[in-house]
């Protein structure tokens, strides 16, 4: 006697027609939207004396000057923790984690497809990525995709598992196409959508450099993300 399957296409924002409950044994797909999120340069702040590029200031491990006034050069540290130091190359360089967290609540999803009060078996299939808009005036690192409880405010916090990597993104192309996703980040997602009463998190993260001479860092890119689940009720 086979279970029913339910398939479920798991975003991060809401956005699908619900079906009726599955009380029969049917197979059928659910969509669930995708989720938005930005990396915006205006966040880290950056400001220098004059022009449009970050200044060479010699500095060195021992005598890193980087953070004083007296080089010129300055980003708002809070929103991507964004801090200018010195570089293995001996001068002044802008680094920054650009890291957003964003909850994840399926229990009404769930719920409205199915009676059931237990997934019995959640099997990870896919997550798909595009890239809406890309004004960078900069080429992307890799932006890397966590998971992890609700509870977890950056990715270094307990229970946060990396998920999967992009690919750089160079300026103002806008990309779209399958991630390459970690065991560990398909297993650790599927226990959280099994366990689906509790929510959870992603966090997109690129970690950000501007060594001097660099233009000053512009533009936006935003990103919307998508996957895609197996899922068996009891």
């Amino acid at each position: 006697m086979h279970r029913p399957l339910l398939t479920v296409a798991l975003a991060l924002v809401p956005l699908f027609t619900a079906c009726g409950l599955l009380d029969d044994a049917t197979t059928f797909t659910l969509e669930t939207g995708w989720k938005q999120v930005s990396i915006d340069s205006a966040a880290l702040g950056v400001a220098i004396p004059s022009g449009t590029l970050i200044p060479a200031v010699a500095c060195t491990k021992t005598n890193d000057i980087c953070a004083q006034a007296s080089a010129g050069i300055s980003c708002n540290g809070q929103t991507y923790s964004c801090n200018v130091q010195c570089s293995d190359q001996g001068s002044c360089e802008i680094v920054a984690d650009a890291e957003v967290g964003q909850t994840v609540d399926i229990s009404q999803k769930v719920k409205n497809q199915t009676s059931a009060t237990v997934l019995s078996k959640v099997s990870f299939s896919y997550m798909l990525f595009k890239v809406l808009e890309n004004t960078l005036t900069f080429d992307t690192p890799q932006i890397e995709v966590f998971v992890g409880p609700n509870t977890a405010v950056r990715t270094t916090d307990a229970g946060v598992v990396k998920f999967a990597t992009m690919d750089v993104i160079p300026k103002s192309q806008t990309p779209e196409g399958q991630l390459t996703v970690t065991d560990a980040g398909k297993a650790s997602l599927a226990g959280f959508v099994k366990n689906y009463e509790t929510p959870f998190k992603f966090f997109v993260k690129a970690g950000l450099r501007f060594p001097s001479g660099s233009a000053l860092p512009q533009g936006k890119l935003t990103l919307q993300v998508n996957g895609y689940f197996e899922v068996e009720p009891l």
